[in-house]
């Protein structure tokens, strides 16, 4: 319920109305929680898929969990392993260039792989690359 000046109050079970627009609000948190969660788990698969780049969905967890959650957002952004190359990334606003050249090299290896080791027909390199 809310009160004459506009504020939330107890409604004598223990919890708060939010008033209008407040369980919006709340649905639009979780939301970007459960983002998170999902773009921080497709970033740890990054890890160890080489067809998955690690960097890109870390960055969409750390933006999901600042609108869901900033105690996970905190967690995410001093992280022994993620935090670094995101503290980076906010700091540069650029992939470092070593970053650059390993997803180059192993682009080209997967293209190479494709077009001399598997025998791939020329629509399937075409797709590739």
């Amino acid at each position: 319920m809310r009160s004459p000046s506009g504020r939330s109050r107890s409604v004598g079970d223990g919890s708060t109305d939010p008033g209008p627009g407040g369980g919006w609000l709340a649905a639009h948190r979780w939301l970007m929680l459960c983002l998170g969660w999902l773009f921080f788990g497709i970033g740890l698969l990054g890890t160890v898929l080489p067809v998955l780049p690690t960097t890109p969905f870390m960055l969409l967890a750390l933006w999901a969990f600042s609108i869901g959650s900033s105690r996970f957002h905190a967690w995410l952004y001093h992280h022994r392993l993620f935090g670094p190359p995101l503290r980076r990334f906010e700091r540069d606003r650029v992939i470092p260039l070593w970053g650059k050249a390993v997803a180059f090299a192993s682009m080209a290896a997967s293209f190479l792989w494709i077009w001399l080791g598997a025998g791939a027909p020329w629509y399937g390199l075409a797709a590739t690359g």
